[in-house]
């Protein structure tokens, strides 16, 4: 029964403690036995302890109905949730005070469906040149982490503050900017990401719109002109009148990038400042998506005073992120396009479009698991993908998930050019090869990629609770 209870803890960790997706999750997978095969055990932390002390506790209750042995984890966070809200709360109002006393530090705050670490990681390249960062690192995006991370490390010396914000509820956002009080809000673009978390992409854009929430007259709000949702949705959260960033040439912006030159080698552009040229430029990054957030960057550093020749600079301290269309050469000279971070649907169609741009003449090969978490929209958008990938790739390496009938209704490839991975397979007259999962496909790359390949590597070793 602990390692039932321990396997059960991992999923619900991964969910971030997330009760009405871990049910969910749980119906849909009555088969615990084959979850047990994981063995990877939870972070422990304090809270996962907690809940597992008290889930054994509690499962005393379950032993007569053991199938509903993940109620006991249900219970425990119950539980624990007055203590933990409180301690929050605490510790919340001395961050506050703690950003309250530092009246010359600027603070930014990102929010979206995607691009938030593209955008943060930019904006800081580009401010360094003159600041001195502090920005959210990896992965800690939430309240608990934020509070812990400004309370601890945030010193006299830094002079901005970037936060991305996460948001897997209404009020998360909401929340965070009440304890930051942001200057400067940037909502990066919105799309079907945590479908299953949201339920509709209207509760996405009511909790991503929050960032535009609390503002002050000092407040400056940036929004991507190139997403659809986010223009068409700003005038009903926001009153003010935000500044765009972007490529649409119909939104009028301060900044615009021209005469566009993408390769494998990066990006060249021409930078035009209310009309008019300002400077040549150029990023060792991949794709004409990746100007987005280097225009916002531009644009944000213009508004705190920068001139153009620490601009430039700050332009130079770009570089490619990794697992974010992160290129690689092989000794074999297979190019590597590790995109494997995240998906959906705006940053796959990203990355199909570089693929397509910047090597026309080689056999592209993609790898997939699918776009993850959409909810009632997993069948249309993985369908999507799969139309999408059809007229880019030459051959498409997948893993057994709950997306793979929807991808490869969408690729229309015929059944015959579809099969499942053997040691005689030749990939060379095959559309697409079916591996069990992420751990045999590892092992067998290597046997179907030739040398001058381009493989383009989307998320395939998804995390238990996406099976």
């Amino acid at each position: 029964m602990l390692s039932k209870i321990k396997t059960l803890l991992y999923i619900f960790q991964l969910a971030e403690y997330d009760i009405l997706f871990f049910k969910n999750w749980v119906k849909k997978h009555p088969d615990l036995e084959n979850y047990l095969k994981i063995k990877k055990e939870p972070v422990w932390t304090f809270k996962a302890k907690l809940i597992f002390v008290l889930a054994i506790l509690f499962s005393p209750f379950y032993l007569i109905f053991p199938d509903k042995l993940y109620y006991s984890l249900i219970l425990s966070s119950k539980f624990i949730k007055p203590l933990e809200t409180f301690i929050v709360f605490i510790f919340a109002q001395k961050t506050k005070s703690k950003l309250k006393r530092r009246k010359d530090l600027v603070k930014i705050g990102i929010a979206g469906s995607y691009g938030k670490t593209t955008t943060k990681e930019y904006l800081a390249a580009i401010l360094s040149s003159k600041y001195r960062i502090f920005k959210t690192p990896e992965n800690i995006n939430t309240l608990l982490g934020i509070i812990k991370l400004i309370l601890k490390e945030l010193d006299e010396n830094y002079h901005i503050l970037i936060t991305e914000m996460a948001a897997y509820k209404k009020g998360d956002i909401k929340n965070l900017c009440k304890m930051i009080k942001p200057e400067i809000r940037i909502l990066t673009g919105l799309n079907t990401s945590h479908l299953e978390r949201f339920g509709s992409l209207e509760n996405t854009i009511r909790a991503k719109f929050e960032i535009v929430d609390n503002l002050s007259q000092q407040s400056r709000v940036f929004l991507n002109a190139d997403d659809a949702i986010v223009f068409k949705n700003c005038q009903q959260f926001f009153k003010g009148k935000p500044e765009f960033y972007g490529l649409n040439p119909e939104i009028e912006k301060v900044f615009e990038a021209k005469n566009v030159r993408v390769s494998k080698e990066g990006i060249e552009f021409e930078i035009f400042k209310n009309k008019e040229f300002y400077f040549n430029a150029e990023a060792k990054v991949f794709g004409r998506h990746q100007l987005e957030p280097i225009l916002l960057a531009i644009t944000v550093a213009d508004k705190l005073g920068f001139n153009k020749e620490e601009i430039l600079i700050g332009l130079r301290n770009i570089r490619p992120l990794p697992r974010r269309l992160f290129l690689k050469r092989t000794e074999a000279g297979i190019i590597v396009i590790d995109d494997s971070y995240n998906i959906s649907k705006n940053s796959a169609e990203a990355a199909l479009e570089f693929l397509k741009e910047a090597f026309p003449e080689k056999r592209k090969i993609i790898v997939t698991a699918g776009i993850l978490e959409q909810g009632e929209k997993k069948s249309e958008n993985n369908k999507w993908l799969g139309k999408k990938i059809k007229g880019t790739a030459d051959l498409v390496l997948m893993t057994k998930n709950s997306n793979l009938e929807f991808l490869i209704d969408g690729l229309e490839i015929p059944k015959n050019e579809i099969l499942e991975y053997n040691e005689k397979i030749e990939s060379q007259k095959q559309k697409a090869i079916i591996f069990d999962d992420a751990q045999e496909l590892n092992i067998n790359l290597s046997k179907i990629l030739k040398p001058n390949d381009v493989v383009l590597i989307f998320p395939y070793d998804l995390p238990a609770h996406y099976y």
